[in-house]
């Protein structure tokens, strides 16, 4: 089972209008807060020969982490 996953996405937006323009510039941020959580994990193994006795098994390891802070900018201009 994997944990709790909370991710934060936040959207701002605003219209300005200068005579017949019409503006509006927009900022999203995904997963505001950064979080790395993973939401999936590996479910079978593979264990070749273990050397140096580091083990080759990678059972119930994280398979998915959830992506990394992330900016967007963006305006919609109608005139």
């Amino acid at each position: 089972m994997t944990p709790r996953l909370n991710q934060i996405d936040l959207s701002l937006a605003k219209r300005v209008t200068v005579g017949h323009i019409k503006f509006d510039p927009k900022i999203d941020i995904f997963n505001a807060f950064n979080s790395s959580d993973y939401f999936s994990v590996r479910t079978t193994t593979f264990a070749p020969t273990a050397t140096a006795g580091v083990s080759g098994g990678t059972y119930m390891y994280p398979g998915s982490i959830l992506q990394g802070r992330l900016i967007r900018l963006g305006a919609v201009v109608a005139w």
